[in-house]
C-alpha cells in the first residue's frame, strides 16, 4: 500500500526526473562502451597499418629510406678530401655505392632548391624563387614561403597567440605527404621551407623560415656601453649605463596584443659586473653567471600581457668587460615545449623532442651569420655556436633513425652551409697555397667541418639495416663571393629605373623609385622584375611585344656586362663576364607559377653575386663593389658552377642525377607512381634521364635545352 508521503514525493519529482535518470544511465553505458572499444580496438588500429605496410609491394630491395641532407656540401671539396684519405665514410659509399655531383636548380638558392627536392619540380611549380619577393601592389618585401596572418606589426599578438594563423605560400605537395596517403609514415626534421608544418601521416619539425618571437627571421641583441659594430646590418643595440657596477635594461619581446602604438612586451634585465671577466644576469627571479667568451645554456623567458603568456628561449654570451661591457643575446626562439605558434606536426612533436634531448633552438636560420658580419661575434664564438646547433640536430636525428617504425626519415643539417659562407676567404687562401709547392696548405675550418660531417655519415651507417636505402645529398655546392653586383644601380644608369629626385640615397626596399617611369627593378638575390601592367600596381610595361622586347634586351646587355674595376687575380678570367647567363623565366619554365618569380634569373660567374645593397632593393654609387664581409662564400650563381652532391649505399647507373630525381626515386622504392607534376625520374632507371627543363622558342625548330637547371 502506497502511503501519502510516497505519493507526494512522486508528485513533487514529476516525470522529468525519470528522463534524467534514464539519460544518466545511458550516458554511463556509452562511457563504459567507449572504454571497452578503446581497450579492444587500439591494438587493432596499431597493428593494421603495420600489417598493411608488410603487404606493400617493394619492387626494389630496400624497405626503408633515410635521407641525410648536408646543406652546401660541395662535390669538389669532398672529392679532394676523399683522395687525401680524410673522408673514409664518404670513400666507402663512393666505392660500394654512388658518389656523383647532383644537379641543382635555377636559381641555386636554398629555399628554391629544397622546395624542388620535396616536390620533384622546378620553381615554376612550387613558386619559391628566393627568400623574399615583393608585394606587386605595394612593392614592399615579403617572405616567399609563409605569411603570418592575424599578427600585430609582424609580431606575435599575445592575447590570441593560440589563434595565430600561418599560411604556407609554397605550392605543390611534399612527397612525404603523398607517401602518407599510401600508408607510409615518415619523420621529417628541419627540412627548409616546411614552415608552417602541414598535416600528413608522420611527424615533422619545421626548418628554414621559422621566425623568432618578434616575428623576424632572426634579430640578435647587443647590450653594451658602446655600439662597436663594424657595419650595423641587423640586430638591436641597447646601451648600458652602469652605476656601482650595476645596470638595468630590457629584453624586448613580442608586440602587445592591445596596443595601438606598436608597444612591445618586455622583461627587466639586471646586470652586475663581478670582475674583469665575469658578470651576473638577473632575469625573472633567476641568476646566471657569464664568463667572457662563454655562451650560456638555453634560458627560458616568459613574456606577460595581461593573463596571456608567451615563452621563448635565448642564450647570452659575455663578449667583454673592459674597456666596454658587451653582452650578446641570440634572437628569441620560439620555445619548443610551449610553442607560441605551430612549428611541428603534430603540434606536440617539438615538445616530445625537447623531452628527449633537452631544450633546443627553433629559429629557421639558427647560426647568427649577421652577428659575425657585424663584428659582434668573433669567429671562435660563431664556430662554438654552430657546433652547439650541430649537436642538437645530431641528437634528434640519431634518436629518430634508431626508431624502427618509420618508413622514411629525412634530416637536414645547416652547419656545412653556414661555415662555408663565413670562412670561405680563409679556405680560398689555403687553396692558393695548395697550388704553390713552396707554401704548404694548412687544414682549414671548412676541411674540419667536412671531416665532422663524414663522421656523422659513418655513425648513421652503423645504425641502418641492410634493407635501408641511404642517401646523402646537398642542395648546392659553393664558390667564392668577392665582388657584388648592384642590378638596381645598373638599371638606373642605363635608363630602366628612375628615382623620384634623381639622387641616389641609402633608402632600402625600393623607397625612392619613380614607378611611373621605371621599367625594371631588383629585390632579393635571384633576379630582376619587370614593372608589368596588370601585375604590378604601377606597372608601365605592356604585356606582349613590349615585355618580350624588354627582357630580351636586358638579357643581351647583362650577359655582355664587364667589370672594368676588378683587380684581384682570381677574377682575371671572370671580370670580362661577371654574369655568366641570364634566364628569361617565362620562356624557360612551363609551370603555372612562372610569373610569380623574377622575370630574369641571373646566373653570376664564379666570384660574383648580387650585392648586399641590391638584395635589399637599394642603390649604390657603383654597379660593382668589393665584398669585405666575413660572408665570403656563396652559391647564388649560375647553377652549373655549384652542383650539389649525391652519396648512396646503392650504385645508381644514372650519371646525371638531379635533385628533382630524389622524390621519384623514393616512390620507386615503395612501388608507387610519382605525381604527374614531378619533373624528375627515378635514379633506379638504367637510362640517363633527359634534361628536365626546356626553353620555349618562337621558331618552328625543336626546343632548345637549358642545361643543368
Amino acid at each position: 500500500m502506497i502511503n501519502i508521503n510516497t505519493i507526494q514525493l512522486i508528485a513533487y519529482i514529476g516525470p522529468g526526473a525519470g528522463f534524467a535518470i534514464s539519460f544518466s544511465i545511458f550516458t554511463a553505458f556509452m562511457v563504459i562502451f567507449g572504454i571497452i572499444f578503446v581497450v579492444f580496438f587500439t591494438p587493432v588500429s596499431i597493428a593494421f597499418p603495420l600489417f598493411f605496410r608488410h603487404k606493400r609491394r617493394y619492387p626494389r630491395y630496400f624497405r626503408k629510406v633515410v635521407i641525410l641532407g648536408l646543406d652546401g656540401f660541395d662535390p669538389k671539396i669532398a672529392a679532394r678530401l676523399i683522395c687525401e684519405g680524410k673522408l673514409p665514410n664518404c670513400k666507402a659509399l663512393s666505392e660500394s655505392g654512388t658518389f656523383q655531383p647532383l644537379k641543382t636548380t635555377m636559381p641555386s638558392l636554398s629555399p628554391s632548391v629544397w622546395s624542388s627536392f620535396m616536390t620533384g619540380s622546378d620553381a615554376s611549380f612550387h613558386s619559391i624563387y628566393d627568400f623574399i619577393t615583393r608585394n606587386p601592389i605595394s612593392y614592399q618585401p615579403r617572405l616567399s614561403s609563409s605569411e603570418i596572418v592575424r599578427s600585430f606589426n609582424m609580431g606575435i599578438p599575445l592575447k590570441n597567440f593560440q589563434k595565430i594563423s600561418v599560411r604556407m605560400l609554397r605550392k605543390g605537395t611534399p612527397f612525404w605527404k603523398e607517401l602518407g596517403m599510401c600508408g607510409l609514415e615518415s619523420t621529417i626534421l628541419r627540412v627548409p621551407i616546411t614552415f608552417p608544418p602541414e598535416p600528413f601521416s608522420g611527424r615533422l619539425l619545421s626548418g628554414m623560415c621559422i621566425p623568432d618571437l618578434q616575428g623576424t627571421q632572426g634579430t640578435y641583441s647587443l647590450y653594451a656601453t658602446e655600439d662597436y659594430r663594424q657595419s650595423p646590418m641587423g640586430g638591436s643595440f641597447h646601451k648600458l649605463a652602469f652605476s656601482k657596477c650595476r645596470a638595468k635594461t630590457k629584453i624586448i619581446g613580442p608586440p602587445m596584443s592591445n596596443s595601438s602604438h606598436n608597444k612591445n612586451t618586455f622583461i627587466t634585465l639586471r646586470i652586475k659586473v663581478v670582475n674583469y671577466s665575469t658578470v651576473i644576469l638577473y632575469i625573472q627571479g633567476m641568476k646566471f653567471r657569464l664568463n667572457v667568451g662563454k655562451q650560456s645554456d638555453w634560458i627560458r623567458l616568459c613574456f606577460k600581457d595581461g593573463l596571456s603568456r608567451v615563452y621563448g628561449l635565448v642564450k647570452f654570451q659575455l663578449i667583454s668587460v673592459l674597456p666596454n661591457v658587451a653582452i650578446y643575446m641570440t634572437p628569441i626562439q620560439i620555445d619548443p615545449e610551449k610553442a607560441a605558434m605551430p612549428i611541428s606536426y603534430p603540434r606536440y612533436f617539438s615538445d616530445y623532442i625537447a623531452k628527449q634531448i633537452g631544450s633546443f633552438g627553433t629559429l629557421g636560420l639558427m647560426e647568427d651569420t649577421t652577428a659575425l658580419n657585424d663584428g659582434v661575434l668573433d669567429e671562435r664564438s660563431f664556430l662554438a655556436q654552430a657546433m652547439d646547433i650541430f649537436r642538437e640536430r645530431k641528437a634528434m636525428f640519431v634518436k629518430t633513425v634508431k626508431r624502427k617504425r618509420d618508413d622514411m626519415t629525412i634530416c637536414v643539417f645547416d652547419t656545412s652551409d653556414r661555415i662555408q659562407h663565413m670562412f670561405w676567404r680563409d679556405f680560398q687562401t689555403s687553396q692558393t697555397k695548395r697550388g704553390n709547392q713552396d707554401s704548404p696548405a694548412t687544414s682549414t675550418i671548412i676541411d674540419q667541418m667536412y671531416i665532422k660531417m663524414d663522421r656523422l655519415i659513418g655513425e648513421t651507417m652503423k645504425i641502418l639495416s641492410k634493407k635501408t636505402l641511404f642517401l646523402v645529398i646537398s642542395d648546392h655546392g659553393f664558390t667564392s663571393f668577392m665582388r657584388g653586383v648592384n642590378l638596381n644601380t645598373w638599371l638606373y644608369e642605363n635608363g630602366y629605373l628612375y628615382l623620384k629626385n634623381n639622387v641616389v640615397s641609402n633608402q632600402e626596399w625600393l623607397a625612392d623609385i619613380d614607378w611611373s617611369r621605371t621599367k625594371a627593378y631588383a629585390i632579393g638575390l635571384s633576379g630582376i622584375f619587370v614593372n608589368l601592367q596588370g601585375r604590378e600596381s604601377g606597372g608601365i610595361v605592356d604585356q606582349g611585344e613590349q615585355y618580350n622586347g624588354l627582357v630580351a634586351e636586358l638579357k643581351a646587355k647583362l650577359e655582355s656586362l664587364q667589370d672594368l674595376d676588378a683587380t684581384d687575380d682570381l677574377l682575371s678570367e671572370m671580370k670580362n663576364k661577371p654574369i655568366r647567363r641570364v634566364v628569361i623565366t617565362q620562356q624557360s619554365f612551363r609551370g603555372p607559377y612562372r610569373t610569380d618569380g623574377p622575370d630574369l634569373l641571373i646566373g653570376y660567374s664564379e666570384g660574383y653575386r648580387c650585392s648586399w645593397e641590391c638584395a635589399k632593393g637599394q642603390l649604390s654609387e657603383k654597379v660593382f663593389c668589393d665584398n669585405d664581409k666575413a660572408w665570403s662564400g656563396d652559391h647564388c650563381v649560375d647553377p652549373e658552377i655549384v652542383p650539389g652532391v649525391l652519396f648512396s649505399n646503392f650504385n645508381f647507373r644514372n650519371t646525371q642525377p638531379d635533385i628533382r630525381d630524389i622524390a621519384p626515386t623514393v616512390f620507386d622504392v615503395f612501388g608507387l607512381t610519382p605525381h604527374p607534376t614531378m619533373q624528375g625520374t627515378s635514379l633506379f632507371s638504367e637510362s640517363i634521364s633527359s634534361p628536365k627543363t626546356t626553353v620555349q622558342t618562337k621558331s618552328n625548330k625543336s626546343p632548345e635545352v637549358v642545361s643543368s637547371c
